[in-house]
């Protein structure tokens, strides 16, 4: 598709530099997308997404009143399935809100937005993360990347000319920086390796993350170890005093029993000596009543 506004040496030659290293630019008035053969890693169906990120692109976006977005430069891992980058793709044509925008989500992968508002528009950071990825990391990333790209896409030169020059002079002058595809090249270039470099470092953070998560799991179970250790030690030390216990009143207690069976073995002497006496009076008695008379 040929543009206007550009003559076709300089657009093939942005084409061409697009493809370069999973990255990506183009806008609504002729730069188009790459098409999904150009990205032959990527699967239509991914049972599970990963904890990982693996799309971040930064495009210009126009007032509401207009549609279409330049897409200067988006980035995605190698093994990144086309569903994740085709929500990307999606969450960069939405209408820029306010603020955040997290409302797009693809086969368990996520897509937010951070949009950075001027006079004539926006400039729109998305993301793309598994489920499983911190989603305050990746807000994190995209924050990052809007204070890293912000000078850079934004001049200063033209920002400070806003009070006195009218919207239609600003509107002019970023229709023509931005339809000029040798300039969204060179942005195209320079955000190229931020975005590459964001990436990288956001899914090494997410994998230093989890082995921190893994090392405080473990340090939480020999604690826990530890805790059940000192509980049974402290069990083990009350069941030997109980047995202790016990072994003190049984032993009393055959003391005891022991003094009662001697005292009714004692009572039993008692009694038979008491007996025997009274039946020898009794016999006795009566024999010397007999010799007397």
């Amino acid at each position: 598709m040929s543009n206007p506004f550009v003559d076709s040496d300089a657009t093939s030659e942005a084409q061409k530099d697009s493809t370069h290293g999973n990255t990506s630019f183009g806008s609504s008035m002729g730069l188009s997308l790459p098409t999904a053969p150009s990205l032959p890693s990527m699967s239509r169906k991914l049972p599970e997404t990963p904890p990982m990120m693996v799309y971040l692109s930064v495009c210009r976006q126009k007032p509401a009143s207009s549609k279409g977005e330049i897409v200067i430069c988006e980035t995605y891992a190698e093994d990144a399935p086309l569903v994740s980058v085709e929500a990307g793709r999606k969450m960069m044509g939405r209408k820029a809100p306010p603020g955040w925008d997290d409302s797009v989500s693809n086969e368990g992968w996520r897509a937010i937005k951070l949009p950075v508002h001027d006079l004539n528009g926006c400039f729109s950071f998305v993301c793309v993360f598994g489920k499983a990825f911190d989603a305050s990391r990746a807000q994190a990333a995209v924050e990052k990347l809007a204070v890293l790209l912000m000078p850079m896409l934004s001049p200063q030169d033209l920002d400070a000319g806003a009070e006195q020059a009218s919207k239609e002079v600003l509107a002019a002058a970023e229709q023509q920086r931005f339809t000029d595809p040798a300039t969204v090249l060179a942005l195209h270039r320079t955000a190229e390796p931020l975005l590459a470099r964001e990436l990288a470092h956001a899914n090494s953070s997410q994998q230093l993350s989890r082995v921190e998560d893994q090392l405080n799991e473990v340090r939480r179970i020999m604690e826990r170890n530890v805790e059940m250790i000192l509980d049974r030690q402290e069990q083990l030390e009350s069941i030997e005093a109980q047995t202790h216990e016990l072994e003190r009143a049984a032993g009393a207690f055959r003391k005891n029993t022991r003094k009662l069976r001697r005292f009714h073995l004692m009572n039993q002497v008692k009694w038979g000596v008491a007996v025997g006496t009274m039946v020898s009076a009794a016999v006795a008695v009566p024999i010397l009543l007999l010799a007397t008379a």
